[in-house]
């Protein structure tokens, strides 16, 4: 299975197309939760482009001033999982004619981690940025503070279930094109 990984990410558009999915979803990490100070500063006119841009850049630091150890690296487990398993995707796809059906299947246990996972996102002062709103939306936000990570274990679940998919993607890689013999 890791000469198979390995096979895969010596093309570099692969490794290309793992790093920006990872990059994107890093950043939508980091610009969700400031989006209203985003788009102040970008229809500003006081600011420079450079400004805007750097305000933007440093928005990534707030991975070491909002989150704990634990949600942060969640998060940029998330992430670099996410990439890794779109590459994967995407070779598999390439490589193979895969009917809907199958794709499906494959993507399902995926889907689900990113959702898992990005319900748990959050900082120590606010909780868990998505839970704690679609919770508060049917009353309960206080069902979050009872977990024993207020809401951190859905980060952790969905490393966990990312992790998965990416080694049953790289099992049906590996898998001959052919049915096996009896």
């Amino acid at each position: 299975m890791f000469r198979t990984f390995l096979t895969i990410f010596r093309r570099w558009h692969y490794s290309l197309l793992a790093l920006v999915v990872a990059w994107a979803t890093y950043s939508l990490v980091m610009w969700l939760p400031n989006l209203g100070v985003i788009m102040t500063v970008w229809k500003s006119n006081v600011s420079s482009w450079g400004d805007r841009l750097a305000i933007m850049w440093h928005l990534y630091g707030a991975l070491f001033t909002n989150f704990t150890w634990l949600t942060g690296g969640y998060v940029v487990l998330l992430s670099v999982l996410f990439g890794i398993q779109i590459a994967l995707l995407a070779y598999y796809i390439q490589s193979r004619r895969v009917t809907s059906q199958r794709l499906w299947q494959l993507e399902f246990t995926s889907i689900g981690a990113l959702v898992a996972g990005s319900l748990g996102i959050g900082c120590a002062a606010c909780g868990s940025l998505v839970l704690t709103s679609l919770l508060a939306t049917f009353g309960g936000a206080a069902l979050v503070a009872l977990l024993p990570l207020q809401g951190a274990e859905f980060g952790v679940l969905g490393v966990v279930l990312l992790t998965y998919t990416c080694v049953r993607l790289l099992q049906a890689i590996a898998a001959p094109n052919v049915c096996p013999t009896k």
